[in-house]
């Protein structure tokens, strides 16, 4: 764990050091697909430590063909889900993806997603800059009945 935790560091912090951004991820973990399910979500935790707004605009990873930033809300009491086209986080702030809310959606999973133990996500924001935090994959835990 601490080797993971290690990683995680050094690949969030030289990247942000390198684009010049203060931003820090934690948390991040995705959903490995139900079978035969072709689209899983990501979570994690945001926090934009400098004095800028930050503002994401796309995600991309070598694990699914598609990333889209996705939210949800109540409309005549029915939860709809939609797609954001790009997401803020305000300078000194905490933005958090999660289950109901904002969240990471992985579309057209590749099938190594399921033997993964991490997946690389690379993040793009409105000012052209990038950085890439590793996800947990979670697998699916199946309760069996006797």
């Amino acid at each position: 764990m601490k080797i993971l935790v290690l990683i995680f560091s050094l690949v969030v912090f030289s990247s942000t050091a390198f684009a010049d951004l203060s931003i820090s991820a934690s948390e991040a973990t995705v959903r490995a697909p139900i079978p035969g399910m072709k689209n899983t979500v990501g979570y994690f935790k945001m926090t934009n430590m400098g004095t800028k707004d930050v503002i994401l605009v796309s995600a991309k990873s070598s694990a699914s063909e598609v990333l889209e930033f996705h939210n949800h809300d109540m409309n005549n009491g029915v939860m709809r889900m939609y797609q954001e086209m790009e997401v803020k986080i305000p300078a000194g702030d905490t933005i958090v993806f999660e289950s109901g809310g904002l969240h990471l959606m992985f579309l057209k999973v590749e099938p190594e997603l399921n033997s993964a133990k991490l997946v690389d996500v690379l993040f793009t924001t409105k000012s052209g800059d990038s950085f890439t935090v590793p996800f947990e994959v979670h697998k699916l835990k199946v309760k069996h009945h006797h």
